[in-house]
């Protein structure tokens, strides 16, 4: 692999535009001759291009969604079998839900807003209505 100070004449706009297209750090690396470890070094050297780079993975998982679209589009089609579609979009299923896990992610979050009142702060009938076995609201 080609040395690290190759880097610094990479082209930023074109770094992350492929990684937005779906493409990974170690085929961009690949292409331009340098290893994958002084890309990833790089694409976190500064403040900017750390925002830019998790900008540009998020967009990448939006493409792995697409992806998914098109392969379950190309499978009903039957232009790709059912089984390599089904391996492809388990993987980029996963990829995007590591990527962007608040959109493509599996957990969901409930907001609860509940009341709890103490036995002090009910009222003597809502007590009763406790101990008689009917819960009131």
């Amino acid at each position: 692999m080609a040395a690290r100070g190759k880097t610094q004449a990479l082209d930023e706009d074109e770094v992350f535009s492929r990684i937005a297209e779906g493409e990974s750090l170690n085929a961009i690396a690949k292409s331009l001759k340098i290893s994958e470890s002084a890309l990833r070094e790089w694409t976190g050297k500064t403040e900017e291009r750390s925002a830019k780079y998790a900008r540009a993975r998020e967009l990448r998982a939006h493409v792995f969604a697409e992806r998914i679209v098109s392969l379950a589009n190309d499978t009903v089609q039957g232009t790709v079998r059912p089984e390599a579609a089904r391996v492809a979009i388990d993987a980029l299923k996963w990829t995007a839900s590591k990527m962007l896990p608040k959109v493509y992610g599996d957990r969901q979050q409930l907001d609860v807003d509940a009341r709890v009142k103490t036995v002090r702060e009910m009222t003597e009938d809502e007590l009763v209505a406790i101990a008689a076995g009917a819960v009131t609201k």
